[in-house]
């Protein structure tokens, strides 16, 4: 059988970054604009990488993210799952048969760094 146009939800594996995000947003919005902007700033930082490296459809994909996450800054509100998604599947075939480790990484990874620059705490106090 051929392949599916369009992966199950379950190939973009974000649910816990997500969950962080959102918590994030509702707790303290205006770090969470930091944050989201951090994280755009992170992966085109990734993008360019990619790029440099031959690595087209991960730079376009990485760069589409950037963009998801710089309008997240912009409007104070988490990205969809569909506007992520949206984002990863312009990356193609890509997409499709690399997305979930090396993206999960550069999310997770941007997410990390991103936390650790705004000083903000690691879990939830209250």
């Amino acid at each position: 059988m051929g392949m599916k146009t369009t992966p199950p939800a379950s190939i973009f594996p974000t649910v816990g970054f997500m969950g962080k995000l959102q918590h994030l947003e509702q707790q303290d919005p205006t770090l969470y604009t930091q944050v989201a902007s951090r994280i755009a700033t992170e992966l085109e930082a990734d993008a360019k990488t990619a790029q440099t490296g031959g690595q087209t459809a991960e730079a376009h994909t990485l760069n589409q993210l950037a963009t998801a996450f710089q309008n997240s800054a912009q409007t104070g509100h988490v990205p969809s799952s569909q506007e992520l998604q949206q984002a990863v599947l312009s990356g193609g075939h890509y997409a499709e048969s690399i997305l979930g480790n090396t993206i999960e990484g550069h999310l997770a990874n941007a997410f990390s760094k991103a936390m650790k620059s705004t000083s903000a705490p690691a879990s939830p106090t209250s």
